[in-house]
């Protein structure tokens, strides 16, 4: 009798697979690299915390030396366990419980969900009465908890009163759910078919009618019988069919040829055709490998051709529109997502344009890595412009453009002509920025190392400067403009006193300067300095003014036997 195993966190189901579905070991733990993976959140669980293996017909748990360990009923395992139903083991906050493999009653006609991509592939949650919940809440049937864009609760599916199929609503999340490629309207249910493909993010969700596929058994069940009574008939009228058939290597030629046009269904039925042509055994292998190719084509091809339309809408980058863009986040998501089909084969259903699909797409990747890159720096406070990076920043986009311009991509009417324009508007703004914000670090920088000090020049340049548009220069010269119009009037006041001295008004040369306070010019080092070389040169005045009144008391001393 076969074993249901499910991976449990919070009481919801992350992963469920009967024993008869694998083969090896099925290593399990918070690691990403496990083959079952726990939520992140779970943190008493290790990252290779214990492993499913078959032995002798049977499935069998064993701890993988955790620091935490495997419970049964509250006792720790100290040796492998064989799995039996009703067993419910647990670690850290989730668990393994086991279940017969024969599913019962109307739960094998359940409609449900399962996981084709993405870090929880595999899991599959059946809809009930009570529906399913899909998101980042741990409470959720069907939980997403390692994509940091999935909401807390993202969609969700029900099933209709009259339990005739399913439908899909989402929730208002923040960067939506797409049914085969279309966006969804928020809090509005979307009826489904069998074999809807749902995208979350980065996750794509098959659908399943569970009904269908059992009244499908039982026909087939039904018809098996039919067919063996038939059996010898078909044999036979095979047997005169086959001089008539067509050759299987011409069939496969043709179906290269479809997938080659992007025709996967058209291909698909060249496959089929093939199984009874004449010589299938001649063309089997090569058939077998080009069933293969064409699934990852299909996706390959149909996330690259929603990137092209995406990519080449112009509306998208004119003015500030694409910062608030969805469209232009799930373009991005795709954009990553395609980087990641690094195998060559993923992009060869036309071979003579592989080298050029996957080109445009590493430059689309990095042109937008650059504009949201450029984005962040450019919203950073005053505080945080940092010159060097958004030089460095600039530079990698301009190494892009050039990509660009050599693929003959950027320009009027071409792919990536939108986005180039969009990146290089906001390139330029940033370098001025950037070249404003160095121009002021170096006017203050040389205040405080001249001498006599040219305050007031710099004084008036830095309020020029801020009636510019740039938002991070104003902030910046507002920040040092108090500390250099005290500097500036304690200065006057030292030249002041200088002038009383020549006039020998040794009171009036004595009042104090008044410095500003050491907290004001501490905003920037070289004001700091400059106060610092005021405050000595005001105490060198003052020792000089001690010096001259001490020598004109001599002279008076020296005049007064003449009366």
């Amino acid at each position: 009798m076969s074993i249901r195993i499910s991976l449990e966190f919070n009481d919801a189901a992350i992963t469920t697979r009967l024993d008869t579905e694998w083969q090896g070991d099925v290593i399990i733990g918070r690691g990403t690299e496990c083959d079952w993976t726990v939520p992140t959140e779970d943190a008493a669980v290790g990252r290779k915390h214990a492993r499913l293996f078959k032995q002798g017909g049977a499935v069998y748990l064993e701890d993988l030396n955790s620091k935490n360990g495997c419970f049964l009923s509250g006792r720790r395992l100290r040796k492998k366990l064989r799995l039996k139903p009703g067993q419910k083991i647990t670690i850290g906050r989730s668990a393994i419980v086991v279940r017969s493999g024969e599913v019962a009653g109307k739960a094998s006609f359940m409609p449900f969900v399962e996981v084709k991509e993405g870090s929880r592939k595999g899991a599959r949650v059946a809809v009930g009465a009570n529906g399913v919940r899909i998101g980042s809440d741990p409470a959720s049937e069907l939980v997403l908890l390692d994509d940091l864009v999935v909401s807390r609760l993202h969609a969700f599916i029900g099933s209709t009163s009259s339990g005739g199929g399913c439908w899909i609503e989402d929730r208002a999340s923040t960067n939506g759910t797409r049914v085969n490629g279309e966006m969804l309207q928020p809090n509005r249910k979307r009826p489904l078919k069998p074999g809807d493909l749902i995208q979350v993010a980065h996750v794509d969700i098959l659908y399943t009618d569970g009904a269908a596929l059992s009244r499908q058994k039982r026909v087939v069940h039904t018809l098996a019988i039919a067919a063996l009574t038939l059996l010898a008939v078909v044999v036979v009228y095979n047997l005169y069919l086959r001089g008539l058939k067509e050759d299987a290597s011409k069939l496969f030629d043709k179906a290269r040829e479809a997938a080659t046009r992007e025709q996967f269904q058209v291909a698909d039925q060249y496959m089929t055709d093939m199984l009874i042509a004449n010589g299938y055994d001649r063309v089997r292998d090569d058939a077998e490998k080009l069933h293969a190719s064409m699934a990852g084509w299909r996706s390959t091809a149909s996330r690259w051709r929603r990137v092209e339309a995406d990519l080449a809408r112009a509306e998208l980058w004119e003015g500030e529109a694409w910062r608030t863009s969805e469209t232009v986040r799930q373009l991005m998501t795709d954009i990553n997502q395609l980087c990641t089909f690094t195998a060559r084969q993923d992009w060869e259903w036309d071979p003579s344009a592989t080298h050029a699909y996957v080109q445009q797409v590493q430059v689309a990747k990095q042109l937008m890595d650059g504009l949201f890159a450029i984005a962040g720096l450019m919203r950073a406070s005053e505080d945080a412009v940092d010159v060097a990076r958004i030089g460095t920043t600039i530079g990698e986009i301009d190494k892009a453009r050039q990509e660009a311009d050599r693929l003959g991509l950027a320009a009027s009417g071409k792919l990536l002509n939108g986005l180039c324009a969009a990146v290089d508007r906001l390139a330029q703004q940033a370098g001025a920025w950037a070249r404003d914000v160095e121009t002021v670090d170096e006017m203050i920088l040389n205040v405080g190392t001249a001498w006599p000090p040219p305050l007031k020049p710099l004084i008036a340049k830095l309020e020029a400067l801020q009636g510019g548009e740039h938002a991070p220069v104003k902030d910046r010269i507002e920040t040092v403009l108090p500390a250099l119009r005290e500097l500036d009037a304690a200065y006057q006041r030292m030249q002041d006193r200088i002038a009383a001295v020549r006039r020998l008004s040794f009171q009036e040369a004595l009042v104090p300067i008044e410095l500003p306070s050491r907290e004001l010019c501490a905003r920037n080092q070289s004001l700091s300095v400059l106060r610092d070389r005021l405050e000595s040169a005001w105490g060198s005045l003052q020792r000089q003014i001690g010096v001259i009144q001490s020598a004109m008391g001599q002279v008076d001393q020296a005049l007064q036997p003449f009366g």
